[in-house]
């Protein structure tokens, strides 16, 4: 999900990670690629929920 500055909402891209043991460092490759596609400079931040694996990934990239 992207949000702009006017605080609209776009899905950017949209991964099934339903079939794979995924871990932290797959998670960061994952959300590596979405952001190459926007440009680093424009991200502020990263929002996840609270698993582990999930909080691991933006400390990753």
């Amino acid at each position: 999900m992207l949000m702009t500055g006017s605080r609209k909402e776009y899905l950017l891209s949209f991964e099934d990670l339903s079939n794979i043991c995924y871990t932290g460092e797959h998670l960061s490759n994952v959300i590596e690629k979405v952001i190459n596609k926007v440009e680093a400079k424009k991200f502020v931040a990263i929002m996840s929920d609270n698993g582990s694996n999930v909080a691991a990934a933006p400390c990753l990239l």
